[in-house]
């Protein structure tokens, strides 16, 4: 569920990064924002809801996916940067 987060993310945003460094940043940031929508979805299973419960196996699952797409954007944005 999480593997496109970063990817879609970066597409939304629609724009051709100015240099690498923003295109990693941008990449990174979605990363972030998706490893904290990952955490929150388990906390909120954990403790607001009586018929789901919290699994950090779900977790690492969750980031491990968020991760890998993290590193595809990163390459995207490299690639996208470096054409003129």
């Amino acid at each position: 569920m999480f593997f496109p987060f970063p990817i879609l993310g970066n597409w939304a945003l629609g724009k051709r990064p100015h240099n690498w460094i923003a295109g990693v940043g941008t990449a990174v940031l979605l990363g972030v924002i998706g490893f904290a929508i990952a955490g929150g979805t388990e906390l909120g299973q954990k403790y607001l809801t009586s018929w789901r419960m919290g699994d950090f196996a779900d977790l690492k699952a969750d980031c491990k996916a968020i991760l890998l797409a993290t590193i595809i954007t990163v390459v995207i944005n490299i690639a996208r940067s470096c054409r003129k």
